[in-house]
């Protein structure tokens, strides 16, 4: 995923961590996972929805957003959750669909 479509693209690594617009916006990124993580028996009711919502928002916003971003992304969050959850992580499960 570019760095481009990020406010905070121009900084290193290093200082990521201390950027206040960065880690708002990791903030947010964990809240609404943690979001679907706590509604996941409500999927059609609630998660769905509020993806679609955040998805459109993110279209509308970020300038040079690309739909491929969103396969790096699912790439990235399998390969997380894989490494933290380890033999609890289930891959079974069908890979996104893109609305």
């Amino acid at each position: 995923m570019s760095r481009l479509a990020f406010a905070f693209s121009g900084l290193a690594d290093a200082e990521l961590v201390g950027d206040v617009v960065f880690r708002s916006h990791a903030t947010r990124f964990m809240r609404a996972v943690d979001s679907v993580m706590a509604n996941i028996d409500a999927l059609d009711v609630i998660v769905i929805q509020n993806l679609i919502q955040l998805g459109r928002y993110h279209a509308a916003v970020v300038t040079g957003f690309r739909c491929e971003y969103l396969d790096v992304f699912e790439t990235a969050m399998t390969e997380v959750w894989s490494r933290r959850l380890g033999r609890r992580h289930d891959v079974q499960v069908p890979p996104a669909r893109h609305l």
